[in-house]
Parts: structure tokens; sequence; C-alpha cells
């Protein structure tokens, strides 16, 4: 115990240490550092520098399929630009590449840069979405993360994804684990000197997202110092002063850390039942709609919550909220992506429940009938501590109030 205690003032004295240090840099003009980009954000950057047509060559394109390449075994022997396709969202897929005549191969990007909590059966949906038009041995999945330490779950890479995969206990098929750190920067840092000169605002596009990269995966030469200094004085005050003692005290981190994360996760959940969902149940009393209606599916698993409702009346569909790239979500979700509402139906959602921000172009997946973005809402979205917090205020719950009475009402003569 106190040696955990010992530390955790450590770790408060160098975390302020990095940020006093940090500010003392001279001053960078990086406008990516000051917009806080998203697991979305970041697919669409990546999504501009893709679709790119240099005389109709695709230059980085075709040194990303290199890439890919190099770290997967199993690419098609076809695997070659020849009439690409880029989406960001469809079908609720970060990025989405198709290729060749009559789409040849299919390539499924799921960005988790910012580590972004994996989804129920997520990859296993999205390729369910593809197969349909592209044969499963074309299809290859790509799970991108910062640094290459956050790990796909197997509620996200279930046994049938892999089997859609090939991916066995030695093999990982068509799954690919690509990083910014080690694969993406490398990439771009190939790419700005082949670009040509006449292209200066993607040249500077290019350099002003590397700079980015290299900041959040703390490796811009200006920052070295730095971070020198911290892991000096770490050495120092945790006497680590040979690789066994290293070793021994990372060990003790990592089950520190692990241990904490466990705690957070069960004080969420207490605080997400008390604030929220036991509110909720209480007005489903109040209101018709909801007479009997339950909640299954609750997680509070870092850096999201989700929980669906089961509305009595409802053959097809029912409410859900869940983390994305853009924020937590909420709507109205079929039950099963083959017993969809009628397209009508849907319409008619997004005439009933106005909003500006309704139904943003390429969120048109079949899988949300309507959805919104809560932190469209008003509600502050900046970092799991926040949301948190608007919920123990009670404003998440005065949202939902708000939202379920007014699906009650608009919902009355569909059907869902």
């Amino acid at each position: 115990m106190q040696r955990n205690q010992e530390i955790i003032t450590i770790a408060h004295r160098l975390s302020k240490l990095l940020t006093d240090e940090l500010g003392k840099r001279p001053y960078g003009a990086n406008i990516i550092d000051k917009l806080h980009a998203g697991e979305n954000a970041h697919s669409r950057i990546l999504k501009m520098l893709l679709q790119y047509n240099g005389g109709g060559k695709y230059p980085i394109y075709v040194k990303f399929l290199s890439l890919i390449k190099k770290n997967c075994l199993k690419t098609p022997s076809d695997f070659v630009c020849v009439n690409p396709y880029f989406a960001n969202e469809d079908g609720r897929i970060d990025l989405l590449i198709k290729d060749g005549k009559n789409d040849k191969f299919a390539i499924i990007i799921e960005n988790k840069v910012c580590g972004a909590g994996d989804q129920d059966k997520q990859l296993e949906r999205y390729i369910e979405y593809i197969k349909n038009g592209v044969s499963l041995e074309r299809i290859i999945v790509i799970y991108l993360t910062l640094d290459g330490q956050k790990q796909v779950s197997s509620t996200s890479l279930t046994k049938t994804a892999k089997e859609y995969l090939g991916v066995k206990q030695d093999d990982k098929g068509r799954y690919v684990e690509l990083n910014y750190r080690e694969h993406i920067i490398p990439w771009i840092e190939e790419i700005i000197p082949e670009m040509q000169v006449k292209e200066e605002l993607l040249i500077s596009a290019l350099r002003q997202y590397l700079d980015y990269l290299k900041g959040i995966c703390q490796l811009r030469e200006s920052d070295e110092p730095i971070y020198d200094k911290i892991q000096t004085k770490m050495k120092n005050d945790l006497g680590l002063n040979s690789l066994e003692e290293s070793l021994r005290v990372h060990k003790e981190v990592t089950t520190l850390e692990k241990n904490i994360k466990s705690i957070i996760n069960k004080q969420m959940h207490e605080l997400l039942e008390f604030k929220l969902l036991s509110p909720i149940r209480e007005l489903f009393n109040e209101i018709e709609l909801f007479n009997g209606a339950s909640i299954y599916g609750i997680s509070t698993e870092l850096p999201d919550f989700r929980f669906n409702i089961v509305v009595p009346s409802w053959k097809k569909t029912e409410i859900k909220t869940n983390y994305e790239g853009v924020g937590q979500i909420y709507g109205i979700i079929h039950k099963d992506v083959n017993e969809q509402v009628d397209q009508s139906v849907r319409e008619d959602l997004k005439v009933k429940l106005v909003n500006d921000e309704l139904h943003p172009t390429g969120k048109d997946s079949p899988w949300w009938p309507w959805y919104q973005v809560l932190q469209k809402s008003g509600i502050n979205h900046i970092g799991t501590e926040q949301i948190y917090q608007e919920i123990e205020n009670g404003k998440v719950y005065s949202f939902f109030e708000k939202f379920l009475k007014e699906i009650a009402i608009k919902t009355k003569d569909l059907n869902l």
C-alpha cells in the first residue's frame, strides 16, 4: 500500500512537471492541435489524403496499398489501384475503400486513434454490410490505433468475424493491425518528398498533420529534451537503477492501473444507475408508450457509456445510446439489420424529429433509422470526466426525459 502511494505521489509530481514544461515551449501554430480531433476527424483527414488524384494516378493511395501489403500476407493478387471509392461512415464504417471493376476488393478501416471502446460485433457487422457486394476473401479489415497498445476485443472481432477474415491461432489472415506511430507517420514522411511542388496546400496539410501526429505520439524533436527530463526524474525518484528494478516497477504500475480502471468503471456504473437509469425506469411509468419498457446492454467501459431501451410495442426497433468518435450517440436502431422498418418510416422520423444535424451526409446506414449526437444538444463532452459530471448534475437525465417524452408523441402513428 505504501509503495502504491509512493508511485501515485510521484505520478502527480511528474504530471505537473510535464504540464509546466510543455507550457514553456515556444509558440506553436499547429491548427489541428487546437481542434482536439477525434476518430471521425482523423478518418476524414485520411480519406482526404488517400483520394488525392494526381493525374489519375492516386499516388498517396498507391503508397497506402503498399503499406497494407507489407503487413498482410493475404491480400488479393490484383490488390492494385484501378478505380477507388472512398467513404466515411458508409455503413457506419470509419473509412471504407472499394476498388477494381465491380468492387474487386474492399478495405474496412476502424479508427481507434483516440482509444474509443469496441462496440458489440462491430467488425462482424461491417463485414456483413460489405460481403454481399465483395467476396469475403477480398475483404481486408484494418484496426488502426495510436501506438499499437490498444488491442481489439473479442466482442468486436468475434469468432464469426475471424472466420470471415481467415484469422486462425497463428495466422491473422486479412485482419491487419496498423498504428499511427509505427506505420502512418513513416508513411506520411515518405509521401511528402514525392509530392509535386505545385501541390502547395496538400504539402502544407501533410506537414501540419505529420507534426500533429508526432505531437500526440511524443515524437516531436522539439519536445525530446522535455521527455528526457521527465524520464531522468522518473528514474531517480523511483530508483530505476537496473533493468530488473524497472521491470518490477512496470509490473507494479500495470497492476495498479488495471485495478484503478476497474474501480473507475464500478464507480461510473453506480453513478449511471443512480443518476440516469433508475430515474428513467421511474419515468417509464409516466409515459404510456414506455409502460413495461426495459433497459439492457448497460456498459460503462471507458471512455463511453451505453444502454438499450426495449419499447414493448416496437417490433423492429429500439432506443440506444453509445459512444462513437463524434461523441455520445443516441437514437432509434433496428433490432436486426435484416428486419428493417420501411424507408418511409425513416423519412417520417427525420421530418418529425426535426434537427439541422439530424442525419448528416454519409450517416445513412440502415442500422440507424434516426440518430443524433448528444453533445449537439448542449451536453459537455470535453473528455470522459466532463460527460460524467453532466450525468451527476442531472443534465443528461433531463435531456433523456425530454427526448423520451418527444419520442412518445412523435412516433405515435409510426410502425416501428
